[in-house]
């Protein structure tokens, strides 16, 4: 899994991107866990995991920590292009989730739109129906 640091399995790379933007404000919620955990299970790239999500998103939270840029730059040349625009809704909804988006949080978003190669026209819808959905 995390011995050669270019070659994550896309399950890897998506839950360091995640985990990634969930502690870009410094810290990492109980409730950013819980939607995290939510939103990984329903996906089909986390099927096989099962009760091992947790496991998962603890080692790749490790790993995170050792090298933030690092093991964000591998896990984008990782993750299959097709979940690029997916991990970036993911991340921009638990950023937004809280209600709020720091200077920190922006900035996030904005270099992993970089990162992913997500246009700004799409950044911006994104960005819209995130805080439409949160909104309530």
């Amino acid at each position: 899994m995390f011995g050669n640091q270019a070659n994550f399995a896309p399950a890897e790379a998506f839950t360091i991107i995640i985990l990634f933007s969930a502690i870009s404000d410094g810290s990492f919620e109980d409730e950013e866990k819980d939607i995290i955990l939510n939103i990984l299970k329903r996906m089909k790239t986390f099927r096989y995991y099962g009760g091992n999500i947790v496991q998962l998103m603890s080692n790749c939270l490790k790993y995170l920590l050792k090298d933030p840029i690092q093991a964000l730059a591998q896990s984008v040349i990782s993750l299959p292009q097709e979940l690029h625009e997916t991990v970036f809704v993911v991340a921009t909804d638990i950023i937004m989730s809280d209600g709020k988006v720091t200077e920190k949080e922006a900035a996030t978003l904005d270099m992993l739109a970089k990162y992913l190669s997500i246009s700004p026209t799409q950044v911006t819808k994104i960005i819209e129906v995130i805080a439409i959905k949160n909104k309530g």
